[in-house]
């Protein structure tokens, strides 16, 4: 592979990584926003929703938590972009540093 392949693979895996952090999400018909931002005031919406709604039937407070909800539908998928922006990053350095060496023709070995 050449430095510029490999940076293009670096921005395409930082650019995946991005999308999987920033991209909202929904979990059981709630907005919950994206891994890295979430939507705490639909989220909250939709459990005071729940509450009133066991509280009109009857049955008191709701057992329904969309907090934890979407906490569990999006939080792997912000590791796994974590890792892939971060595995980006490093590849764009590497292949900066690689063509710098390259291009001065600095050999410190």
């Amino acid at each position: 592979m050449t430095v510029k392949q490999i940076a293009i693979t670096g921005l395409l895996v930082l650019i995946v990584g991005l999308l999987l952090g920033f991209v909202p999400g929904s979990a059981e018909g709630v907005p919950c926003g994206s891994p890295w931002s979430r939507d705490t005031a639909m989220i909250d919406a939709a459990n005071r929703g729940a509450d009133l709604g066991s509280a009109l039937a009857g049955r008191g407070s709701s057992s329904v938590d969309y907090r934890a909800i979407c906490g569990d539908a999006l939080d792997g998928r912000g590791v796994f972009g974590g890792v892939l922006a971060g595995l980006g990053v490093l590849t764009l350095l590497g292949a900066a540093l690689v063509n710098a060496r390259q291009t001065t023709g600095v050999d410190n070995g």
